[in-house]
This record gives structure tokens, C-alpha cells and sequence, in this order.
């Protein structure tokens, strides 16, 4: 073995870029299906990653397992969060999320079929951004999805990482966001 070659150097996961994705964790086929889609139709430039249950959603954000490939499996600049999903419910997974340090500046807008007024303030306090409620038919989709791409996502420069200790910037998500991160979510659905 050459003693001048350097190990390969692993990098800590809070040095994982954030791309242009978007995850959406949705365990009904036909709802994945609709949403990518709608992705198409409305011409959003973010690619569209699917989790279909709530472990598989921690696992991508948490980079393990399959999604270790981080050029493979970006991590997102927003995550859309079903509520009602098998292994770990979305609440779940907003907790999760809520509980890593880099994380806590990510936009997570609970997007689910419940209107349930509990379901949404339940959310609120988890630390959701946003609560939506599924539009119920694919044209409701399109205009839904056109405006929460001019409000969530970010076309340019990805959102920046709090690593360990530090700040992150909320700076190019949208201007009514910037004065309030998860700490301070946002009550709004669009309709």
C-alpha cells in the first residue's frame, strides 16, 4: 500500500448538497402517479422523488440503506408529507424531521386528504410549514402545484444546511418564509 495516498475522504452528512428535488412521501400509487404528473403538466423543473411510507421517507432524508447515494437520492428542497401512511404516519416523520438539527429550516408542507381541523393543528405544533389539503381533481392539482412552486421552490440556488451550532440562512424560499422558519409555521392552505 502507497503511504502517500490519501484515504478517501467520507464526507460528514451535514456536507450532503441540497438539490432542486422534491420528496414526496405518499403511499397511494394513484396519488404518486397524479402528483408526477402534475409535475410534468404544470412544467416545474424539480425532479419528483417518491417514499412510499413514512420509514422510507426518514430513511432518504437520513441518507441510509438504498439512499445512500446521495447523487442518486438528493436531499430536497421541500418535502411534501402524506399524514395517513404505513410503517411510520407522517406525523411521525414531521417529528423526525423536526428533531435534526440540519433539518430544521427545510420546508415540509402536510399535503393529505384530511381536512380535519385536530390533523391540522396537530401538524402546526409538529413543526409543519404549510397544510394543504389534496385538491379532488387534477385541475385543482395544477394551480395548486404552480403556486407552491412560486412560493417553495427554489430555482437557482439551493437552500443552504445548518451544520452543527450554526444558523442557517432562510434567504431565496420566498419572502413571507424568510421572517418564519418551523419554529414559527406558517397556518395558511391553499385552496
Amino acid at each position: 500500500m502507497d503511504s502517500n495516498r490519501l484515504e478517501e475522504r467520507i464526507p460528514h452528512p451535514s456536507e450532503d448538497p441540497i438539490s432542486l428535488s422534491v420528496l414526496y412521501a405518499e403511499d397511494d400509487e394513484n396519488d404518486a402517479t397524479l402528483m408526477q404528473i402534475g409535475f410534468k403538466t404544470a412544467g416545474l423543473p424539480n425532479s419528483l422523488k417518491i417514499a412510499r411510507n413514512g420509514q422510507e421517507a426518514i430513511d432518504y432524508l437520513a441518507g441510509t440503506g438504498c439512499y445512500a447515494n446521495r447523487i442518486e437520492y438528493p436531499l430536497p428542497c421541500l418535502v411534501l408529507l402524506d399524514l395517513g401512511m404505513p410503517v411510520c404516519d407522517g406525523f411521525q416523520v414531521l417529528m423526525w424531521i423536526r428533531e435534526q438539527l440540519r433539518f430544521r429550516n427545510l420546508p415540509v408542507v402536510v399535503f393529505t386528504a384530511s381536512d380535519n381541523e385536530a390533523c391540522k393543528d396537530k401538524s402546526v405544533i409538529f413543526g409543519a410549514t404549510e397544510y394543504i389539503t389534496k385538491p379532488r381533481n387534477p385541475t385543482g392539482l395544477d394551480g395548486l402545484l404552480r403556486e407552491m412552486s412560486r412560493r417553495w421552490l427554489i430555482s437557482g440556488s439551493p437552500m443552504p444546511v445548518a451544520g452543527d451550532g450554526e444558523k442557517a440562512s432562510v434567504s431565496g424560499i420566498g419572502a413571507e418564509s424568510q421572517t418564519q422558519g418551523p419554529a414559527e409555521p406558517l397556518r395558511r392552505r391553499i385552496s
